[in-house]
Formats: C-alpha cells, structure tokens, sequence
C-alpha cells in the first residue's frame, strides 16, 4: 500500500528455459567443428528477498561432425518439484475447515534432456541466388556496423587522449 491508500504490484519477467547456441565452422574436408553451448533454467518456486529463484545448468562442448550426420548430446540430468494444491471450490477457503476439502501434494520429477544436431554443408553451387543475395546483404551490414563501430572506437580513443 501507497501513502495515498492504493495498492501497487509489479511484474517481472525471467528468462527460463533452453538456450541452444551453436558456432559452426566448416574444415577443408567439409566437416563441421562446432562449439555447442546448452543453457537451461527454471525457476524454482522459492523466493529470497521476494525475488523469485533461478537454477541454471550449463554445458559447453567442441565436436567435429561429417556432413549429414546426426551427432546426439545427452546427459543433462535436472529435477523438477511441483506443488500441486487441489479443493473444492469455496469450501477448500473455509477458515479451520478449509483443510478437510482440500488436498497437496509435492511431484518430484527426474528429466533428462538429449539433443540432436545434423549439420549441412551447404556448397555456393547448390545455394540459391535468394540465398546468396541474403547472404551478400548480411555481409554487407555486417561491414557496416564493423565500420560504425571502428569510427565510434577511434573517437573515444580520441576524445579520451584529448582529456
């Protein structure tokens, strides 16, 4: 509650979930080298100092992988607990007997996540000319922003020698 009488809430967003990032190289023998990075989160239920709490996992691995092979990642174990609170309407919100119409129960879970990746080699010859004009435009902002970045670099370098 205000000073005025009027009740305030806020809402807060927290990423959860899973993060997959992948970097991809190709080598001379039109293999892919990847370095794959898993990130998951959940939130917990729990609160310290009324913000909610988050549990991360987190795998980072390098692999190389032939073209058109599926190379699969597993091992990546995490609980889940849930409190499952089920009444009869009204009732289960009586006071001192609320309870006699109202049932709990905690679900604990044991998951595991296994991952699939298959990478293509993509040749320029088997690469569609839409393809190839997306690829050149992303290149070319690319530049771009390298360019804008170098310039705004060079003046606070500047400016800080200046002061």
């Amino acid at each position: 509650m205000t000073a005025t009488g009027m009740s305030q809430s806020s809402i807060q967003f927290e990423k959860v979930g899973m993060t997959l990032a992948v970097r991809p190289s190709i080598t001379p023998e039109k293999n892919v080298d990847m370095l794959v990075n898993i990130l998951l989160s959940q939130l917990t239920g729990e609160l310290i100092n009324s913000q909610p709490v988050r549990t991360q996992m987190e795998t980072k691995t390098n692999m190389i992988v032939r073209d058109s092979e599926t190379l699969m990642l597993g091992g990546i174990l995490f609980q889940e607990r849930n409190k499952i609170n089920r009444k009869i309407p009204l009732l289960g919100d009586l006071p001192l007997f609320g309870g006699l119409f109202q049932h709990n129960r905690v679900k604990l879970s044991n998951n595991e996540m296994i991952v699939f990746i298959t990478p293509f080699v993509i040749s320029d010859t088997a690469m569609s000319e839409a393809a190839k004009a997306a690829l050149e435009k992303s290149r070319q902002r690319l530049n771009q922003t390298r360019d804008e970045l170098g310039a705004t670099a060079e003046q606070l370098r500047q400016k800080m020698e200046q002061e």
